[in-house]
């Protein structure tokens, strides 16, 4: 509640044409959605860590690490600190423009405006593919992480655990290289794409199967609109094969 506050507080403040009230454009509803995506990633993050580390204390390292290795938790465990990670480095890059002091001036303070900043959303650069991709790795985390929450158990769950952790940094490899080179290799593309239909395919199968329809609709959800914008950017891959 407290990061939803100051980003739309932040953004609504700097957007507004006038000083005695707030406007909402356009524009907001794409940083309400990424605002969404950004709390819903930054809960489930520290709640896979700190509730690793309630049950350590509850228990001991070597009990939580033998439990957790069977139940094939510790995959989302380590998924979850990944994007975590890439997560706010994303929202430091692209979101802040890398200027913390006058986004928390904005968010916080009866400031409506700051010289030469400017917090706005641009959804049409491949900065977005990055960002629908990792927003869906936070989605399927979420899933995980809820069927800790209600004490659920199935193969699909592990399924979805192993193929977050197995592909995520896949995915940040892939991502860094076709930076450098300007394209991706369509292999690369295709594995990433594999697995993202696996991890859809386990979600909603686990979640049918759970009766756990509101999750489902939310999931179902936000990951068509990951997908417009994925698909809206697509124009920015471009792939190509090697020779060498």
């Amino acid at each position: 509640m407290v990061i939803f506050f100051l980003f739309n507080n932040a953004f609504l403040k700097i957007n507004s044409n006038f000083l005695n009230y707030r406007t909402i454009e356009i524009s907001f509803f794409a940083y309400f959605f990424i605002t969404i995506i950004i709390c819903i990633g930054v809960f489930f993050g520290f709640f896979s860590i700190f509730n690793a580390v309630y049950n350590i204390r509850i228990t001991s390292l070597t009990e939580w690490f033998n439990k957790e290795n069977v139940m094939g938790l510790l995959p989302i465990r380590l998924a979850s600190v990944m994007i975590l990670w890439n997560l706010f480095k994303y929202i430091y890059t692209e979101t802040l423009e890398r200027k913390i002091l006058p986004f928390l001036s904005l968010a916080l303070f009866p400031i409506r405006h700051i010289s030469n900043y400017y917090l706005s959303i641009k959804i049409e650069n491949r900065e977005t593919l990055y960002f629908a991709q990792i927003a869906f790795y936070i989605l399927n985390i979420a899933i995980a992480e809820y069927f800790v929450i209600i004490e659920y158990k199935i193969v699909y769950l592990s399924i979805l655990n192993f193929a977050i952790l197995f592909i995520q940094d896949d995915f940040n490899i892939i991502n860094e290289y076709s930076k450098g080179m300007q394209s991706i290799l369509p292999s690369h593309f295709r594995r990433i794409h594999l697995f993202n239909g696996i991890m859809l395919f386990s979600s909603i199968i686990a979640l049918i199967l759970t009766k756990s329809y509101g999750v489902l609709t939310i999931y179902v959800v936000l990951t068509i609109i990951l997908a417009y914008l994925y698909s809206y950017n697509s124009s920015f891959i471009n792939s190509r094969e090697y020779k060498f």
